[in-house]
């Protein structure tokens, strides 16, 4: 006997860490998550969001009222947002009892640790608050090649081509998707628009 009603959200996607401490809400980070254009396929996801401050105090604020709401504690989480900069409004999408394990490196770069951390901390009944921007970069980001259609992947960087990118570009670190010789459909834990590659 349950009725779900949607509508249709648009504007720029955004999301929302924090955590629940002795009852206290704390939001740790505001995360752009930016589509390939005309497609619902992630392109990037950016730390720290480049939104106007007063959106980023209303993220803020929804997400600490939400929390407190439904009376989570003691744990990390992850609310993913529509914010339509045409109207002005913040639209929930979801929640997700839990930290990003995707967003881990971004924290790591711009706050000093991953966001991991909190969750640790939490779980050892300590005090998870980190002071922001220790980490070596002002932004991180952590960018998909994808590939729009079916395909066999016929060649793939040697390691040392990879290790010779990522000295050139400090911070950078690229993970491989498929084998060379792969089929892009055989490919796990892809989207259902795209083949994730790199």
């Amino acid at each position: 006997q349950v009725c779900l009603a949607e509508e249709a959200m648009t504007g720029i996607q955004v999301a929302v860490e924090g955590y629940v401490h002795q009852g206290e809400v704390t939001v740790y980070g505001v995360l752009d998550s930016i589509n390939y254009p005309g497609s619902s396929s992630f392109l990037r996801h950016q730390y720290p969001s480049t939104l106007p401050a007063p959106v980023i105090r209303r993220l803020h604020e929804v997400s600490e009222r939400t929390m407190r709401q439904i009376g989570m504690d003691r744990a990390t989480f992850s609310i993913e947002y529509f914010y339509d900069p045409r109207t002005a409004d913040i639209r929930l999408l979801e929640i997700n009892p839990r930290h990003s394990q995707s967003h881990a490196e971004m924290f790591h770069f711009v706050d000093g640790v991953p966001n991991h951390h909190r969750m640790f901390r939490l779980a050892l009944g300590g005090d998870p608050a980190v002071p922001p921007g220790g980490g070596r970069y002002r932004v991180a980001a952590k960018w998909y090649y994808r590939w729009f259609g079916e395909g066999r992947v016929h060649q793939v960087p040697t390691a040392e081509e990879i290790a010779a990118i990522e000295r050139d570009i400090p911070g950078g670190h690229i993970d491989l998707v498929p084998a060379e010789g792969q089929r892009l459909s055989t490919v796990r834990g892809q989207d259902s628009y795209s083949y994730e590659v790199a």
